[in-house]
């Protein structure tokens, strides 16, 4: 495929400083020394790229050097465990991300020991393949995996790692795939499913193919119908008429499918 980029989550990375530092190290001639910016990641990877431009910009504002420290090891617990130990005084600074530590004693506690200073940025997690793959999204992915059982398979960094926990939802998303799981000569229940044929942050694409998919597939008499709508938002961009309507036609349907009927 032609190097997708599909996204899974974002890794945040965000400023911290030992929590005990004290007020009067905030005094009004900080810096008056050299900062250092310990990165408990490798040089060279998303995180360092970002923090080394935040670096430069903080040694231009605070008009003292900040130097860039990189501590990895053990999916960021070595540099973390360096930054807590340093003396609580401002002058050594961690950036870490949203991750999770998965040592049983990693010898600091994120939330207690660490007081955070700001977030800087988003980074997408993204899944790539050769682009030989015959594969354009994540669902044909899955796809792929259903047909080829045992032939597909992920690379990450090691737990803790965001990227480990991303590869690590593929499992739940193989396990329950909407579309994918469809199967020819299934005898669906009555079903009707309700999208819009245009949104800015959702392709209706996704609910046109599974309902075609699971028509084609349907092997009983029950319907398989699609609701469209073409002119309503999303929660309060909604117009009460529409909500109305919607809802109209869903109790319409369940009436009809369970054949209901009233009292005589």
């Amino acid at each position: 495929m032609p190097t997708p980029s599909t996204l899974i989550k974002s890794a945040t990375p965000i400023l911290v400083a030992a929590l005990a530092m004290a007020t009067p190290a905030l005094a009004e001639d900080y810096p008056a020394r050299t900062v250092t910016l310990v990165i408990p990641y490798p040089a060279g990877g998303g995180v360092d790229t970002v923090d080394r431009i935040i670096a430069q910009k903080l040694t231009a504002a605070l008009g003292q050097q900040v130097v860039v420290e990189n501590r990895p090891g053990a999916g960021s617990v070595i540099g973390t465990r360096a930054a807590v130990k340093a003396p609580p005084d401002g002058y050594t600074l961690l950036m870490i991300t949203t991750g999770l530590s998965l040592s049983a004693n990693p010898g600091y506690d994120v939330t207690k020991d660490f007081a955070p200073i700001g977030t800087i940025a988003s980074i997408p997690i993204v899944v790539m393949a050769n682009a030989s793959v015959p594969v354009k999204t994540l669902s044909d992915v899955i796809a792929l995996a259903k047909r080829e059982p045992g032939k597909v398979t992920i690379g990450s960094p090691p737990p803790p790692t965001l990227n480990y926990f991303g590869a690590e939802q593929f499992k739940a998303i193989y396990a329950y795939s909407p579309l994918q799981n469809l199967k020819p000569g299934t005898r669906y229940p009555p079903t009707m499913i309700t999208t819009a044929d245009h949104d800015d942050r959702v392709w209706p694409g996704h609910s046109f193919k599974f309902a075609a998919t699971m028509q084609a597939d349907q092997a009983g008499a029950a319907p398989i119908l699609i609701r469209i709508e073409t002119k309503a938002g999303h929660g309060g961009g909604k117009p009460t008429s529409k909500t109305i309507e919607e809802l109209a036609d869903r109790w319409a349907f369940l009436v009809k499918s369970l054949d209901m009927r009233g009292p005589s």
